[in-house]
Order: structure tokens, then C-alpha cells, then sequence
């Protein structure tokens, strides 16, 4: 009987372990525009950046991101990427020059060693 209560009890916490993430694109597709933000809550879980007038959750591998923006406590419009952000590069950076290349020409002749001309 306590190997059946442990089995049971380790079925339970393992199965708790490999839940899915409750933000997913299936999910996301369920939200509608008037949508209370608690229900978005409920439905998605807690924000990963919860501003106020927006929330936004992510998720990496594979990445993607969604923003929810509400007005009076409810959607007002939501935005679905799929691409990471890349890297930006600030405009006060100097633009990068590539390297001065040596020149391969032949020096000049010096006269004081050249032949005489006939």
C-alpha cells in the first residue's frame, strides 16, 4: 500500500515538472481586444515586464515575443514576433574604417645608384 501512496505521490511531481510553459502562440491566439487584464493573466501567466500599459512575455528555443497593451484595464491591441532582437549598433559609434592596405608598388629608382643612360 505505501509503495502504490509513493508511486502515486512521485507520478504527481514529476508530471508538475514537465508542464508546458502557459505563454505559447496558441494561447496568445486566444486573447481578444476588450479582454480584462486579469484574464490575459490567467490565461498567459505573469508577464515577463509587466509597464503598466503594456506587458510583455517571451520565450526562448525556439524565441518568440508578444506585447499586450491595454487602456483602461483591458487589450487594446497585441503584437506577435517571431524573430530574436539583434544586436544594435548606437548611431553616436564611429563608423568603422576598414584597415589601411600596404602598397605593393616598387619603390622609385634612386638616382645617385641608377646606371648611366648612354
Amino acid at each position: 500500500m505505501h509503495r502504490v501512496v509513493l508511486a502515486m505521490v512521485t507520478m504527481a511531481m514529476l508530471g508538475g515538472c514537465t508542464s508546458t510553459p502557459r505563454f505559447s502562440r496558441q494561447r496568445y491566439d486566444t486573447l481578444y481586444t476588450g479582454m480584462p487584464d486579469f484574464e490575459v493573466r490567467n490565461i498567459l501567466g505573469n508577464p515577463k515586464v509587466e509597464g503598466g500599459a503594456a506587458w510583455e512575455y517571451e520565450h526562448f528555443n525556439p524565441y518568440y515575443k508578444a506585447i499586450i497593451h491595454f487602456r483602461n484595464g483591458a487589450v487594446a491591441r497585441r503584437e506577435w514576433m517571431n524573430d530574436p532582437p539583434q544586436a544594435k549598433v548606437p548611431a553616436s559609434a564611429p563608423a568603422t574604417q576598414p584597415p589601411e592596405q600596404p602598397q605593393n608598388d616598387p619603390p622609385p629608382p634612386d638616382p645617385a645608384t641608377a646606371p648611366d643612360a648612354p
